[in-house]
């Protein structure tokens, strides 16, 4: 038996982690490159815990997305995410591995300040849990009560908040219907 070198273009593919709840729809990428230029119009297969969940094409640079619908059944935590490049006459296969990470869907959620009592000026940082303590903060929006002054910070930081007038303000942090409060003091 002869065996040849395999002169076909070595090919990469980076899977973004993903996240999401049970029963609804989590968004999967991966990009497909060759020599860290993305390789656009081919088609990366998508695998979760071991099954084909479905394929996409990527796009000009070289990124396929696909919308894939979390079972009812899903296990709470993190699971085996792969995209798969089958390679062509050209091109060698490639695979890549990520994790999607399923969470319950909050029943009752908690707001937490990292500081309840503040200066003027000063900032303070916003954290929301679900009932199994997971963090929630970025599925969350944030206010603190009319009159307070201040900010949110932009992202990354949007959950902290830079104090403008002294008083007690209720802190609220709103997920689909449920709400959790918190006083904030400024002096």
């Amino acid at each position: 038996l002869v065996s040849y070198p395999d002169s076909r273009t070595d090919m990469a593919v980076a899977v973004s982690d993903a996240q999401g709840q049970r029963g609804e729809a989590a968004q999967l990428s991966a990009q497909l490159t060759s020599g860290g230029t993305g390789i656009g119009g081919a088609e990366l297969a998508f695998w979760v815990d071991g099954a084909q969940v479905g394929t996409a094409t990527t796009d000009p640079l070289g990124i396929a997305r696909l919308s894939y619908t979390i079972g009812a059944g899903a296990a709470i935590g993190d699971h085996d995410l792969f995209a798969l490049f089958a390679g062509n006459v050209t091109e060698k296969p490639a695979v890549g591995q990520g994790t999607l990470t399923v969470r319950s869907v909050p029943t009752s959620i908690t707001l937490t300040l990292s500081d309840y009592d503040i200066l003027a000026g000063e900032t303070t940082t916003a954290t929301v849990v679900d009932q199994n303590g997971q963090d929630i903060t970025d599925l969350c929006m944030l206010s603190v009560e009319s009159g307070a002054g201040g900010a949110w910070g932009v992202a990354p930081d949007t959950n902290v908040y830079t104090s403008e007038r002294a008083g007690t303000w209720a802190v609220t942090a709103i997920y689909g219907s449920l709400v959790s409060s918190a006083d904030l003091t400024v002096d």
